[in-house]
């Protein structure tokens, strides 16, 4: 059993230094041996909002394309069909996702959705940067 206290960890100004800094001299290989604890940090920024869907309206875009999207979250009252985009929807290559059920996504795409039965959809995004 490892000690998570006696492994060694970088303080804030080494997890946050600039990368742009030139450096004067040239980069030495490492080879990490053994564990390397790795922490995944808070997200910067986050927005929620819902969306009234109507199949009316046909394909919906929920997010357009964001780099600095680190995961969204989706819950309907209703089933919904999702895809990357509106032509996956239109073409039935869409997931299909149950009411009532969280859906994640970690990538970085933009997001259609079409409801056939009038709904609203939450949505909940994190971004890794402002």
């Amino acid at each position: 059993m490892i000690d998570q206290d006696s492994l060694p960890t970088g303080s804030l100004e080494e997890v946050q230094q600039d990368e742009e800094l030139p450096f004067a001299h040239p980069p030495i290989p490492v080879q990490v041996e053994g564990v390397v604890p790795v922490h995944t940090t808070g997200s910067r920024h986050g927005v929620s909002f819902n969306r009234q869907c109507t199949s009316a309206a046909g394909a919906i875009k929920i997010l357009s394309e964001n780099p600095r999207r680190r995961i969204v979250r989706l819950l309907s009252d209703q089933a919904f069909y999702i895809n990357t985009s509106e032509a996956g929807l239109v073409t039935g290559s869409a997931a299909n996702w149950l009411q009532n059920v969280p859906l994640e996504l970690t990538h970085t795409e933009e997001l259609w959705v079409y409801m056939p039965i009038d709904g609203t959809l939450n949505v909940l995004t994190e971004d890794w940067a402002d």
